[in-house]
């Protein structure tokens, strides 16, 4: 556990150079969004789990995750890509370190951790609006008894980042987690725009 901690604070510390909030400084396992893909892995494997979102037709971004070995910190990787986008820019990533479900306590232990990633980015991102929304319903859970406990980052350019704690419902079939994200402008709008 202390080293995971330990892991994380490093992530932040030593991965990131001193520009005052430029996005491209938020980083998860050493990319961001910005970068191409195609540095780190290839063709094959970006394209292994691609899919698209179910409630729309529009095909303007598809998303895919990643399992390495070379992680570092989490457990799986998220990207979502422009399609057709011959370089694979990154246009959002996030990271998730996931919980057992007989992990007892979840709710503080993940808080805790986003916490400790949240002092990096509040000295990283001083000039950033910061945004704190805890114990909140999850939308997908019908039972609402699943919770997301939420810290958001809202970058100028309209990009923004999120440490987020996903404590589900024995009731709700999914793995609690934390996130770290990091999306653009671009995909924010297009998924506020296909979701209305």
């Amino acid at each position: 556990m202390k080293r995971l901690l330990l892991i994380l604070i490093l992530t932040f510390s030593f991965q990131t150079s001193i520009k005052a909030d430029d996005i491209r400084d938020f980083q998860i396992e050493g990319m961001s969004i910005g970068d191409s893909a195609l540095d780190y892995f290839t063709i094959e494997i970006i394209n292994k789990k691609k899919k698209y979102y179910r409630n729309t037709d529009s095909k303007k971004f598809f998303r895919t995750e990643i399992v390495s070995k070379k992680f570092k910190t989490y457990d799986n990787l998220m990207f979502h890509f422009k399609e057709n986008d011959p370089n694979y820019i990154i246009e959002s990533i996030s990271g998730a370190i996931f919980y057992s479900k007989t992990s007892t306590n979840i709710t503080q232990k993940c808080i805790k951790k986003r916490n400790i990633i949240d002092q990096q980015v509040v000295k990283l991102f001083k000039d950033t609006e910061r945004e704190v929304i805890e114990d909140k319903i999850y939308v997908w859970d019908k039972s609402k008894e699943s919770r997301t406990h939420n810290i958001i980052y809202w970058f100028k350019e309209g990009h923004y980042a999120a440490l987020s704690c996903y404590v589900y419902s024995k009731k709700f079939s999914g793995t609690s987690h934390l996130k770290v994200m990091v999306n653009s402008a671009d995909l924010k709008d297009w998924i506020n725009n296909v979701s209305k």
